[in-house]
């Protein structure tokens, strides 16, 4: 299943350790890309938001005050594998990342 929602930036969880400087550089730099949803697993039980696509989105946010976001929440029928594998690493590497606080890296 796959829907629209607007989710708490403190609510989401990243899927990978930090950001690349150029991507957050073209997320600033362009409106339509800053503006475009985002990609979240839900967990089987509804609670945790996992970000499959757009970490830097969330970043460029936070630094622009922002609460929420646009979400594409996608449960298990509608993730892919390797969509799947990204939160099964962050399960198990027990490294529950906020968005909010990954770093920058080039």
């Amino acid at each position: 299943m796959t829907e629209a929602a607007r989710i708490n930036l403190k609510d989401l969880i990243a899927t990978q350790t930090g950001i690349h400087s150029d991507r957050l550089a073209a997320v600033r730099s362009d409106p339509v890309r800053a503006d475009a949803p985002i990609v979240v697993a839900k967990d089987p039980a509804g609670v945790e938001n996992y970000v499959l696509d757009g970490h830097s989105r969330v970043v460029h946010a936070a630094e622009q005050g922002k609460y929420d976001i646009n979400a594409v929440l996608k449960d298990d029928s509608g993730i892919g594998r390797a969509q799947a594998m990204m939160v099964k690493d962050a399960l198990g590497t027990n490294s529950f990342v906020k968005v909010t606080d990954l770093k920058t890296h080039k």
